[in-house]
């Protein structure tokens, strides 16, 4: 005999489920179909959530459905060649949700963790060293060089940095390691305001319901505001398709988002999550492949952004070649694994099942330690 089971999957259980993570990956050329794709099961999954998430969410319902299609429609339009259009459209839909846009004065988001969160930046380099303003924007007498990346602008310089060197190694392609050169940048006493695009539901889920798998009640607003803005998040964590192509369609929505930031100036930039992620590190340490960009605030005929220099500081950079051959002892230094703090970094380096180590003891954790030992200082 046979029995039956009815297997009700609870609000937490769809709310962590393998659709709401990101990056998202497409399989075919059709760029605007996919986003349809996604939306379309994401309006479907918002109507299934029950109980006390449901009765949330039905206030907000509309408003999410208007930013999803001013996402579409901003795509479609951008294709069409009105880029004007697409961005009045694009804007239009964020006002639909922007009372639930996460606004964070620094860049900081949790709380808890014990050390200052640190940022780098990465630039390929030579025999020769750089210079400290070469690890900053691009002047403005080059921002002929400004190309267009997932957050760009035309002529428009941009501070792009990552919250771990190995992310910065990763975003340049894994070039040869001796080759880069790497920056940390002090934010901790910033007045800057981001846009902060970097939560996951699977970190929100530890906080964010109760026991029987529904929305608890102390953490409603945390799950109101994820849900109201994935369609967002969606829309701006695509990876690239084509990676060798001139123009690339999952640029279009970030692209108009950095124009929103722009034209909002109580805004100075975006926290966002790579599309780098591998899938391999632990939820707990959701924090990682964070990265932000930070547009110019003012132009200027030559050289940076005074507002930036006012608020950035930043180190000398450093090679992993130069900092074994000066510093042997700091780059062949292994830190027991119970030593090793709770922190923003991940655990572990993992390239296969075979081949991990625990990442302060990599090349990348070593050049960090280093890196902290340096005095970070303004541009002149």
């Amino acid at each position: 005999m046979r029995v039956m089971c009815n297997f009700k999957m609870t609000n937490e259980k769809r709310f962590n489920s393998d659709f709401f993570k990101i990056p998202k990956v497409r399989i075919g050329d059709d760029f605007l179909l996919h986003q349809k794709e996604i939306i379309e099961k994401f309006l479907s999954e918002v109507e299934s959530f029950d109980g006390r998430l449901k009765e949330k969410l039905q206030t907000i319902q509309p408003n999410i459905e208007q930013l999803s299609k001013a996402i579409l429609n901003a795509i479609k339009t951008f294709l069409n060649g009105d880029t004007i259009g697409a961005y009045k459209i694009f804007e239009e839909g964020l006002e639909q949700i922007k009372k639930y846009l996460l606004i964070k004065e620094g860049v900081t988001n949790i709380s808890s963790i014990k050390e200052p969160e640190q940022f780098y930046r990465a630039r390929i380099g030579s025999d020769v060293l750089f210079k400290r303003e070469e690890m900053f924007h691009i002047p403005f007498e080059k921002r002929h060089l400004v190309s267009s990346q997932r957050y760009s602008l035309p002529g428009i310089p941009c501070l792009y940095l990552a919250n771990s060197t190995y992310l910065c190694w990763e975003e340049l392609g894994k070039p040869d390691f001796d080759k880069v050169q790497f920056s940390r940048y002090d934010l901790k006493d910033c007045k800057l305001k981001f846009l902060n695009l970097n939560h996951t539901s699977q970190a929100l889920s530890f906080i964010g319901f109760d026991k029987d798998g529904d929305i608890d009640e102390m953490s409603a607003f945390l799950i109101i505001q994820f849900i109201a803005t994935w369609p967002l998040q969606a829309a701006v964590s695509n990876v690239v398709f084509h990676r060798e192509a001139p123009f690339k369609p999952e640029y279009i929505i970030p692209q108009l988002l950095l124009q929103w930031i722009v034209n909002h100036k109580e805004l100075d930039g975006v926290r966002f999550f790579s599309t780098k992620y591998n899938g391999k590190i632990p939820v707990l340490h959701f924090g990682n492949f964070s990265n932000l960009v930070i547009p110019i605030k003012k132009s200027r005929d030559k050289g940076f952004c005074d507002e930036l220099k006012a608020n950035i500081k930043l180190t000398n950079p450093i090679s992993y070649m130069y900092s074994s051959l000066v510093l042997p002892q700091m780059t062949s230094e292994k830190i027991p694994v119970e030593e090793m703090e709770i922190s923003m970094r991940p655990i572990t380096v993992e390239v296969n099942e075979d081949l991990k180590a625990p990442y302060q003891n990599t090349k990348f954790g070593q050049i960090e330690r280093i890196l902290e030992s340096i005095q970070p200082k303004s541009i002149e």
